[in-house]
């Protein structure tokens, strides 16, 4: 390095609900099983300070992600354009059911 150079690192620190993956940001989120075979809806806010809120009407399977563009990270020479940002659903299933309802789920699933 010349005297006059000048080297900057930067280090990421992780977040408590969010991680990066290039341009595109994605937040996890737990919905309960009756949630994800009827419907919710989810909010948190973002990163940049906003409330986001995504009603959700289709059967989630667990792993399944919506992708919402131009929500992530910016992206890198081009300050008005931004990466996706995707939400993941993990899939809470119950602990215990009596035997009842196992026999009321079998009724309304087979």
């Amino acid at each position: 390095f010349a005297n006059d150079d000048l080297t900057v690192v930067i280090e990421e620190k992780p977040h408590q609900y969010f991680t990066r993956d290039g341009d595109n940001l994605i937040y996890e989120t737990s919905v309960l099983l009756v949630h994800a075979l009827c419907g919710t809806q989810i909010q948190f806010v973002h990163l940049d300070g906003t409330e986001v809120q995504i009603k959700v009407s289709e059967i989630v399977e667990p792993g399944s992600i919506i992708s919402l563009p131009s929500k992530g990270m910016p992206i890198s020479k081009q300050p008005s354009s931004f990466g996706c940002l995707i939400v993941k659903f993990i899939v809470t299933f119950p602990k215990q059911l009596t035997a009842a309802q196992k026999a009321e789920l079998c009724e309304i699933l087979d």
